[in-house]
């Protein structure tokens, strides 16, 4: 008699003799056939089988006069059922974070050493955040297959739960794996920015204030018509940048983002204008009268700032132009 007469490869089963001898017998002896070319003289043996097959068991009693045998035909099956294992285990959680609202994908690899799995996956309860594809699948001996966990970001948080792959042994064999989401804040400038510039020769120095939290950095470009101009990837903390070689009697247009971990950049940006430096088309005296005019190339002007020094006169605020009366030589 065979306690388990059928399982999985391996396959460990324990025999057991039922013979009734007589009470003077002394001469007694076994001979156990497991079918797979081993044999044992144990009363009640313990034997594995390490290949798939259906076995025919054989046992021979002896009583030091007779002998008695009994077979069984295909008692004992062995099956390659699926033994499948996971890039990731209960100990190696899959672990993602998302920056701010956006979805993220992860991979989970299945290794089958055992036999043909039919498998299906899933999580362990109902999760808005996390989808598991495909939902099933096939994997052949010494095979493997890929799922794809795909999370998308909700609200700010630490979000937890389990993906789950079953077999189709006959233990309805199945492996959890521990998933978590950090869903975190992109990093930002938050107002006030306190952007400014200063034009120099043929220099313009930008500075800024930092006032975001946790960036990697900072990305500075210069903007026109075409597009723009990555002038420098900044360290975090970095409050000050010189854009040298310019025409400053240009007008200039900057935008500065920041980044975190090169998953990409914040869709905040600040942009920085520095208006052309004014010409003056002429100057003009009618008597006591003096005319500024702007030139009219002078982009991004929006007037004059006309000032006297004799006399402590204010200063005279045009449009146009400016015109200073009472000027004597």
């Amino acid at each position: 008699m065979a306690d388990d007469p059928e399982g999985g490869n391996p396959h460990t089963v324990h025999f057991t003799d039922l013979s009734i001898f007589k009470a003077d017998t002394t001469n007694r002896s076994w001979t156990w056939d497991f079918g797979d070319g081993y044999q044992s003289g144990v009363r009640n043996p313990t034997h594995t089988y390490t290949q798939e097959g259906d076995y025919t068991v054989g046992l021979t009693v002896g009583d030091g006069q007779n002998t008695y045998n009994l077979v069984k035909s295909n008692y004992v099956t062995v099956r390659n059922y699926p033994n499948f294992l996971l890039s990731r285990t209960a100990t190696d959680t899959v672990d993602m974070e998302i920056v701010g609202n956006d979805v993220q994908s992860d991979t989970l690899m299945i290794y089958n050493p055992g036999g043909l799995a039919d498998l299906s996956f899933g999580t362990t309860e109902s999760l808005n955040w996390l989808s598991v594809s495909p939902a099933s699948g096939t994997v052949a001996p010494n095979d493997s297959a890929m799922i794809i966990l795909q999370f998308t970001s909700t609200d700010l948080g630490v979000y937890t739960g389990s993906v789950i792959v079953y077999g189709n042994d006959e233990n309805n064999t199945s492996v959890e794996v521990p998933v978590t989401m950090h869903v975190v804040e992109f990093p930002y400038l938050p107002a006030p920015f306190r952007a400014g510039y200063n034009a120099n020769g043929s220099a313009i120095h930008l500075t800024w204030s930092d006032r975001s939290r946790i960036e990697d950095g900072y990305k500075l470009y210069r903007v026109n018509s075409s597009g723009r101009t990555l002038l420098w990837t900044a360290p975090p903390n970095a409050t000050a940048f010189t854009d040298a070689d310019v025409d400053t009697n240009q007008t200039w247009q900057y935008a500065i983002t920041t980044f975190l971990n090169s998953r990409g950049e914040s869709p905040v940006e600040i942009t920085i204008t520095v208006p052309a430096k004014p010409e003056l088309a002429s100057i003009t005296r009618n008597g006591d009268v003096v005319t500024l005019t702007p030139a009219s190339t002078s982009s991004g002007t929006s007037g004059l700032w006309a000032e006297r020094w004799q006399n402590d006169d204010p200063p005279v605020l045009g449009g146009n132009s400016v015109s200073i009366g009472n000027i004597r030589d």
